[in-house]
């Protein structure tokens, strides 16, 4: 799920969060860091299996992917997706 904040900047705030098992390594990969899963870690700041990731984004339509313990998977609680390339679907988020 991706919660946007609206605070007046220029870039907004986006928090992504995902629900999963505890102690897995959760990474965040999209169009905004090139598909680079591995400088997006998500934490579980609590250890109850929710791992977040806060990113400031400037207004546009971003294309997202977690991977989960090397597994590339789509935001299950986002409804908004399109058709990758690799015959699978990337979740969307837009930045007003």
């Amino acid at each position: 799920m991706v919660k946007v904040i609206h605070t007046g900047e220029e870039k907004r705030t986006a928090v992504f969060t995902v629900r999963f098992k505890r102690n897995c390594r959760v990474m965040l990969a999209g169009t905004f860091n090139e598909w680079n899963p591995e400088n997006l870690r998500m934490n579980d700041e609590t250890g109850d299996g929710l791992y977040s990731s806060t990113l400031k984004l400037h207004a546009g339509t971003y294309e997202y992917r977690f991977v989960i313990d090397g597994c590339w998977v789509m935001d299950r609680e986002n409804e908004s997706f399109t058709a990758n390339e690799f015959g699978t679907r990337n979740s969307i988020v837009t930045i007003k």
